[in-house]
């Protein structure tokens, strides 16, 4: 007596290139989906940081001005005297102005490159070393200055970005450092003094 076996049925060339194609586009589709998340979440990450940056900023900021006296005093690039600039000289009651800044500084000395710039306060410009950074990754908006006042009878005005620049020509370095797009906020307040 002969056994007959049941017939064993294997896989055709074609259903297996079919189901191979399928685990491919089901990996690349993965794959995407895994570098966009990152993408997207290295966005977000730097997004609230530049907000909370820019939260001690401003409050920084109001705890520097609003107890000083007036006027205050804004300086431009070169030091002088002026309507708008990236230093302002304060002082408290009963202190001389020029006691205390607040200024940008720029290890490059090139404002339009945020990651090595730094607000800083100085509540005392006669002692080194206690000064406090404010903020990181600072910009003026371009063709502007941080700091515009007017006078005793108007409020400090502060325009500034934190985050990546807003300078064309920086596009490919900001992309190397926080990612494709432009990622920081801006802020635009105005400080009175309660004098």
């Amino acid at each position: 007596m002969t056994r007959t076996h049941p017939r064993r049925r294997g896989y055709t060339l074609t259903e297996l290139m079919f189901a191979s194609t399928i685990g491919v586009l089901a990996s690349v589709g993965l794959m995407s989906l895994t570098i966009y998340s990152s993408r997207v979440g290295r966005s977000i990450a730097i997004q609230q940081q530049a907000i909370r940056n820019g939260r001690a900023a401003i409050e920084g900021i109001n705890q520097a001005v609003r107890p000083s006296n007036v006027p205050l005093r804004v300086r431009d690039g070169g030091g002088n005297a002026a309507a708008s600039g990236n230093l302002v000289e304060l002082a408290w009651p009963g202190e001389d102005l020029g006691k205390r800044t607040i200024r940008l500084v720029s290890d490059d000395g090139n404002l339009q490159t945020p990651w090595d710039n730094r607000l800083v306060y100085d509540p005392d410009t006669a002692q080194a070393g206690d000064e406090v950074v404010l903020a990181r990754w600072v910009t003026p908006i371009p063709n502007q200055s941080i700091f515009t006042y007017n006078g005793a009878n108007s409020s400090l005005a502060v325009r500034m970005r934190i985050g990546d620049s807003l300078d064309p020509a920086m596009t490919t370095v900001n992309d190397s450092r926080s990612g494709s797009g432009m990622q920081g906020v801006e802020i635009d307040v105005t400080v009175a003094p309660r004098n």
